[in-house]
């Protein structure tokens, strides 16, 4: 009896799901109809800040000073040559390819008390570690701008290799 009542209910269910359309037909005649079109105006692009950094030579050498000559009489040398960083610099090169003028801020944290990293930009002048590219819209691949500021090792002195005398961070940001 249950199988029956199902099966009667689940006929019922079908039939009422059927639906039937009527389409209208036209003898003898055209029917056309209006194709839309709709213009959208594209957005901005959007800015995209892409560069590349580049690394030169970031190793310097501490040479110590000679010993000055031995006085006998008082069992010591005499005033110690002072010890020196060597005079290579190192160079942060920073390239924009980017669609809006960016920044690059240099900074040296350092490992070793009493070391001190300095950036100068390739004019010469001690700068404040922060290099200002144009944008490259409108340049060649190869014409990109860039900027190069050369790093330095000054103060303490050390008396064994170093691995890491410091680290220095590039941040880039979108130029105010």
């Amino acid at each position: 009896m249950k199988k029956i009542f199902s099966l009667i209910l689940a006929l019922v269910m079908v039939m009422s799901l059927s639906v039937t359309a009527f389409a209208a037909t036209n003898e003898g005649g055209d029917t056309t109809i209006n194709v839309k079109g709709t213009f959208k105006t594209a957005g901005a692009a959007g800015e995209k800040i892409s560069v590349d950094v580049a690394w030169g030579g970031m190793e310097f050498t501490y040479t110590e000073g000679e010993a000055g000559e031995w006085l006998p009489g008082e069992h010591k040398y005499a005033e110690d040559g002072e010890g020196a960083w060597s005079a290579n610099k190192g160079t942060v090169t920073v390239t924009n390819h980017s669609n809006a003028a960016v920044t690059a801020t240099l900074s040296f944290a350092p490992a070793v008390t009493g070391v001190v990293g300095t950036f100068t930009e390739s004019s010469g002048t001690v700068n404040d570690n922060v290099l200002t590219l144009a944008t490259a819209v409108g340049t060649e691949v190869d014409a990109a701008p860039f900027a190069t500021a050369e790093f330095g090792i000054t103060g303490a002195a050390i008396t064994e290799n170093k691995d890491t005398l410091g680290t220095i961070t590039v941040t880039i940001a979108k130029a105010n």
